[in-house]
């Protein structure tokens, strides 16, 4: 048997000998006897020590009440503006001296990246193999290995640390005390080091410009310099200029752009949380800005929230998002700030991405679908997902790759309107997964023998009562949950659309009934062509449809299925019924392995229509709301869609379900 590493053994039986983490070598490890002499019961008892000796210990750490925020602040600044003016002069060294390489730069790039990740990743051994970017040069990738180890190396040494809590206590007045004081003095000091390269080439940059004004300046207040005389004289003859002339005003120099945060949102010093992000972009909304301004007179706050929240207001302002769609956004870029740790636009930088498209690969799929998972830290999360399957983790690929157009939208944005500073080497497009499966293998539809079995359910062929849908009884309560999958799947509507349909949705045309779909205040819509008139099958007709219709219009209802209406924006019509329709599913399909939902009834029914003879594909697009193939089809259509006897004819080709 395999000794464990915290068990030693001697002649007097087994001990666990353990040193306490971070102390000196001279220091004489925790010695504590066991009461074994079985070897096997002795590793038993290791692993029981050991996670108590964690505990304890952290207890231990915790005592000490960390360094205040101000204190670190004030480190951090110091300690900024004296590796800026170190870096700053070293550079201006190597440049104007002519000892300047041209590895120089990536060097420095190298070095910024580690850093980076040391204090993104924590101070591992290795550089992370997730931060790694593909489109690195070899020689890129050895200088960051390289300089990651050093950092580390450094920063850990006893030399560094000495002169990094010396350098602290002559700030503070006190010495740091514990493991903790020490960590948060390294972070500080690294954060400051980073922040300090990154502002290198900004500054470089700041600088010509502020010469270059000056220049302007001088050149504008003493004109062009005279023609050089065919002779010169000598300067006892020389014109004197006057004194009296009048100098012109000089022009005005635009005001220095600073970063400044949206008002009423502050970063997020404590534990970063769902919640709290959540707090920063309520903050952000109710300042309810202009977006119409001047950035370089009146600039944007550089966080996320406010940049969010913005394009939010622009883009709704002209019809590109709705109330639903908008909080998707802020949640989306919520799940990237709490992953990535993250709070402004310009400090992103592509390796953010990366981590970002990994964390969502073992980020649990039921994350969020509690309030409690708000309190959550991404340490939480993470200890979380360590102990689900594989099949619990994660997200499609599709949609990852939504998640990164989001992102890329407000990125886009902030830049374009706000002016605000995004790093051009992001590029989201390199990072969109690979699908797994084809368009049309992505949802199975269903066969013609699983959808009469569906429909065979208690819910649709009587139940016991509304409050027992799937025990059989004589009961048939025709609400939500019984309409809306029979009209998905006799007029190939999506779930949503049919799930909140006004009252007033149907109406009658050319001799008959047509749901007339279309988007309302609650609820938007696909596209532009899901906007469509589709008749109504007679097995709805029979059933009792318009009679519904009749009954919620007497009552003063504005949705067909008024018990459909969502409880909150951020829920959809038909949450209301999505449990007891899938456990139908579930029942009906002996477990449904194929995973047949709403969307596979749409399809099943475009298989019909494309079967059935006599109906053309115009018809069978317009009915399902899909637009034309190209450009022929979707220009030279029908401007209001194909003529409603051609569509009631093809929907009255379709069998009976029962």
């Amino acid at each position: 048997m395999t000794t464990c590493r915290y068990l030693h053994k001697r002649t007097d039986g087994y001990y666990f000998r353990r040193r306490i983490p971070g102390s000196s070598r001279k220091n004489r490890p925790i010695m504590l006897r066991l009461p074994m002499q079985d070897e096997k019961f002795a590793h038993t008892s290791i692993e029981i020590l050991s996670q108590e000796f964690i505990t304890l210990f952290e207890s231990f750490v915790c005592l000490q009440p960390p360094l205040p925020e101000n204190l670190v602040h004030a480190y951090i600044h110091a300690t900024l503006s004296e590796s800026l003016e170190t870096i700053r002069r070293q550079h201006r060294m190597a440049w104007m001296s002519g000892r300047v390489r041209p590895e120089d730069g990536m060097r420095r790039d190298a070095l910024l990246v580690a850093i980076e990740s040391l204090v993104e990743d924590g101070l591992q051994k290795t550089f992370p193999p997730s931060a790694i970017d593909p489109d690195w040069s070899p020689a890129f990738l050895e200088a960051v290995v390289h300089q990651h180890a050093t950092e580390r190396d450094a920063i850990l040494s006893p030399q560094r640390t000495e002169q990094l809590c010396e350098a602290f206590r002559k700030l503070a007045g006190f010495a740091p005390h514990g493991l903790e004081h020490i960590g948060q003095i390294r972070e500080a000091f690294l954060m400051a080091r980073a922040t300090a390269l990154r502002s290198l080439t900004s500054q470089h940059e700041a600088q010509k410009e502020a010469f270059s004004t000056l220049a302007s300046r001088i050149m504008d207040t003493t004109g062009p310099a005279p023609a050089p005389p065919a002779q010169v004289e000598p300067l006892s003859q020389q014109v004197t200029p006057p004194t009296h002339h009048t100098n012109p005003e000089p022009r005005p120099v635009a005001p220095e752009r600073r970063d400044v945060m949206t008002p009423g949102v502050s970063l997020i010093k404590g534990d970063m949380t769902m919640d709290a992000i959540t707090e920063q972009f309520t903050r952000a909304r109710d300042a309810d800005e202009v977006t119409d301004r001047d950035p370089e007179t009146a600039p944007f706050g550089i966080d996320i929230a406010g940049a969010c929240e913005r394009s939010i207001k622009a883009h709704m302002s002209i019809g590109r998002l709705d109330p639903k769609t908008a909080d998707s956004r802020r949640s989306r870029l919520g799940v990237f700030m709490l992953l990535t740790g993250v709070q402004t636009i310009p400090e992103i930088r592509q390796h953010h991405l990366r981590i970002f498209v990994e964390q969502m690969k073992r980020l649990p799929r039921s994350f969020l679908k509690s309030s409690r998972d708000g309190r959550l830290t991404l340490a939480e999360v993470q200890a979380r997902a360590n102990g689900l399957p594989n099949d619990d983790l994660g997200r499609a690929p599709s949609k990852v790759n939504s998640y990164l157009d989001t992102l890329n939208a407000v990125f886009t944005y902030a830049r374009s309107n706000e002016g605000t500073e995004v790093d051009v080497r992001i590029d989201t497009s390199i990072l969109r997964l690979p699908e797994t499966k084809r368009a049309r293998g992505k949802r199975a539809a269903f066969n013609v023998e699983e959808r009469r079995r569906l429909f065979e359910h208690p819910i649709w062929q009587g139940c016991k009562s509304a409050a027992r849908r799937h025990d059989t009884g004589p009961d048939v309560v025709k609400d939500g949950l019984f309409w809306v999958p029979l009209i998905v799947a006799y007029t190939g509507g999506r779930m949503e659309e049919v799930a909140g349909l006004p009252v007033g949705a149907i109406i009658a045309d050319e001799g008959g009934w047509g749901i007339d779909i279309r988007p309302h205040e609650e609820r938007r819509l696909k596209n532009l062509q899901s906007t469509r008139l589709i008749p109504v099958h007679k097995h709805l007709l029979e059933l009792g449809l318009m009679e519904h219709q009749a009954r919620m219009a007497a009552r003063g209802e504005t949705y067909l299925f008024p018990e459909l209406t969502p409880t909150s924006s951020k829920r959809k019509f038909y949450s209301q019924i999505a449990y007891n329709w899938a456990k139908a599913r579930e029942r009906q399909l002996d477990g449904n392995p194929r995973k047949l939902d709403a969307h596979s009834l749409r399809h099943q029914l475009n298989q019909q229509l494309k079967e059935l003879p006599g109906v053309s594909k115009m018809t069978r697009l317009d009915l399902l709301g899909h637009a034309g193939e190209d450009l022929n089809e979707e220009v030279y259509g029908a401007a209001e869609g194909m003529p409603m006897a051609e569509k009631r004819a093809a929907i009255d080709l379709l069998p009976r379900i029962w």
